[in-house]
């Protein structure tokens, strides 16, 4: 019979985040801090409940198979397991650690602040995740608090791959709207410079729905054609001058921006498998 790993409560830090099943906390590993998920209780799916230690197995093992499957340039982008292949426990809930990204939450920054380098975010977000659909996975919960980014250098980060769901009944073998890839790439190049937003997004959607993600060939001919529409559209040059001056007063092109601001809206449309 396996004994049970038990972690200790005193290296318990702050508490990252709260969702309906999991706990994410600061955790001080052997010199390292990560990031522990607990899982507190048993998880509905469409398939009945599953068991919460199934549940911290299945993501520790999709992490491990999916940084194997990808590029060492891509790695990064998912979180590496710390804490071994088998689950520890706080008390009686399964618990994993895992690398802690310091990133912003997508939606942390909508409208707030400015992805200097769009084109590196929305090639790396989708290189990981056609990756992941040759591999058999799709992230069944691709929300904007799901991906992290740094918007200086582009830098993202794709958490949460608990609910992974069976990639060909989610997806028939096609990037179709359910995986809300679409709407997190309209997310960061509606917080860009990029010029002619609407006709990208339109762009990019058209090349996802239209192709099957089969092999890393079908990948290499995606990622291609994305490539060449982002390079065909400009980035506007960025003004220095500052939304609001040191005397108070918003300048003209606060006021664009803050009009800007105030005619956009998003929905998010979060997928449970």
């Amino acid at each position: 019979i396996e004994s049970k790993q038990e972690l200790n409560p005193e290296n318990i830090g702050n508490r990252l985040g709260k969702g309906k099943y999991a706990n994410v906390y600061e955790y001080k590993w052997d010199e390292e801090t990560i990031a522990l998920k607990e899982v507190f209780q048993d998880v509905s799916s469409r398939k009945g409940p599953l068991d919460k230690e199934k549940v911290i197995r299945d993501e520790i093992d999709i992490l491990i198979a999916l940084r194997e499957a990808l590029p060492d340039e891509l790695k990064s982008i998912i979180p590496e397991v710390k804490t071994g292949e088998n689950p520890l426990f706080l008390g009686n809930n399964p618990s994993f650690g895992m690398t802690l990204f310091k990133e912003e939450t997508l939606r942390s920054m909508i409208n707030k602040k400015t992805i200097k380098n769009p084109r590196k975010a929305i090639i790396d977000l989708l290189k990981t995740i056609l990756i992941a659909h040759v591999n058999g996975f799709a992230h069944g919960d691709l929300s904007r608090n799901n991906v992290l980014i740094n918007p200086e250098t582009g830098q993202i980060r794709i958490i949460d791959w608990g609910f992974v769901g069976d990639l060909n009944e989610r997806l028939e073998g096609k990037l179709g709207d359910k995986t809300k890839v679409p709407e997190r790439i309209r997310n960061i190049i509606e917080n860009s410079d990029i010029e002619n937003k609407e006709q990208l997004i339109e762009s990019i959607e058209n090349i996802l729905n239209s192709n099957d993600v089969n092999s890393i060939e079908d990948v290499n001919n995606i990622i291609g054609e994305i490539e060449s529409k982002l390079k065909q559209v400009p980035i506007e040059a960025r003004s220095e001058q500052p939304i609001i001056s040191e005397s108070g007063r918003i300048s003209v092109r606060g006021a664009v921006v803050m009009g800007l601001i105030a005619a956009s809206a998003f929905t998010p449309f979060l997928v449970f498998p």
